[in-house]
């Protein structure tokens, strides 16, 4: 997985907020869903991403946000005749973003991809 920084960041102080951003049509639930768990001195973020590579994910802060981003390849056949008779399953880029209030040490932020759940653990 890449973890990019980005130089001039602003982080802001005291506290999390949730979600504040999304590609959603305010019909749908903002993709990949998530779940947050604050701890004394750690913030855990569940991203569930099944289907997705960790070649394939984006991590970083910038502007006080913490942005996850990245794809879902499709691996169809290629090069032979195809018929789709259903294609359901997203095969799409998607980006979350989560506000941080705190102060955050970048060196401070590791993460984990297992069976399709992205596991970040942010020490505060």
């Amino acid at each position: 997985m890449r973890l990019k920084w980005i130089s001039d960041i602003t982080l802001y102080h005291s506290g999390f907020s949730p979600d504040i951003e999304h590609d959603s049509d305010g019909e749908h639930p903002p993709y990949p869903p998530v779940d947050v768990v604050i701890t004394d001195n750690e913030l855990h973020i569940w991203v569930d991403l099944p289907g997705v590579q960790n070649e394939d994910i984006s991590l970083y802060i910038q502007g006080g946000l913490l942005v996850i981003e990245g794809v879902k390849q499709s691996h169809y056949p290629q090069g032979q005749r195809r018929i789709f008779h259903r294609v359901e399953r997203q095969h799409t880029p998607f980006r979350r973003t989560l506000r941080l209030h705190s102060p955050v040490n970048e060196n401070a932020i590791f993460s984990k991809l297992d069976n399709g759940v992205l596991h970040i653990v942010i020490k505060t």
